[in-house]
């Protein structure tokens, strides 16, 4: 072999070397491209997403506010508990113009304090937080101070359970029309004939029932009650 056709030779390998490496980098080019694409298609949503950005900046759910789980017939310095959802929102809580106390004892359980001097009647509910404010009507009635309602300070509805009875006692409604109504029964007294009554309705051991006390075709009453 002449000295030429080395050379040829030893210019041919150096050219396929280099056309090797040139690959070499080029996929590895590409590689680097593909792993740079997908890391910023994985991170960058991500991170936008972490940030909270729709959870900080959108609206929030206001409270919703669906009834009393006690006497809806209160007084002064008597506690309310209010039944609903979203509570954990609520920062104040005002009947009709006067802030009081409350007390969350879930989200979907609120304790609120009647305030002294409370207008006797139907009073406003309003719920202040973070979403602004609500209001609700007709969930509790305030008994007035002092004069003909004085009396009516004696009066009670107490509900509890008995060997699979649900029990509702009354004290002081003599005269009154008296309805229960659990789950999807009613019971209907068009006119109690005592200061105490008892009234004893079979639910079954274990079940949990709403109970509805209405007197003088007035709610007085809600309570959840799992029969024993």
């Amino acid at each position: 072999m002449g000295i030429q056709s080395s050379n040829q030779l030893l210019a041919s390998a150096r050219s396929t070397a280099k056309s090797r490496t040139s690959r070499a980098r080029s996929i590895g080019s590409i590689v680097t491209a593909a792993l740079s694409l997908l890391l910023f298609t994985f991170t960058t949503p991500a991170a936008a997403f972490d940030q909270g950005n729709l959870r900080e900046t959108g609206p929030r759910q206001q409270p919703v506010v669906m009834g009393v789980a006690s006497s809806s017939i209160v007084a002064a310095g008597d506690w309310v508990l209010i039944t609903g959802s979203g509570f954990d929102q609520v920062t104040a809580v005002f009947v009709d113009a006067t802030k009081t106390e409350h007390l969350m004892q879930s989200s979907s359980r609120l304790s609120i304090l009647i305030p002294e001097g409370a207008n006797p009647g139907d009073a406003v509910l309003k719920l202040e937080g973070e979403y602004g404010s609500i209001s609700k009507q007709y969930l509790f009635e305030v008994l007035a101070a002092s004069g003909d309602a004085a009396d009516d300070s004696e009066a009670k509805v107490t509900i509890g359970t008995f060997q699979g009875y649900a029990a509702v006692y009354t004290k002081n409604f003599k005269g009154y029309s008296l309805k229960i109504s659990i789950a999807d029964n009613e019971r209907l007294i068009g006119e109690l004939d005592a200061n105490y009554t008892q009234n004893l309705t079979k639910v079954g051991v274990g079940k949990t029932v709403t109970v509805m006390v209405y007197l003088g075709n007035k709610l007085v009453r809600v309570q959840e009650l799992t029969i024993r």
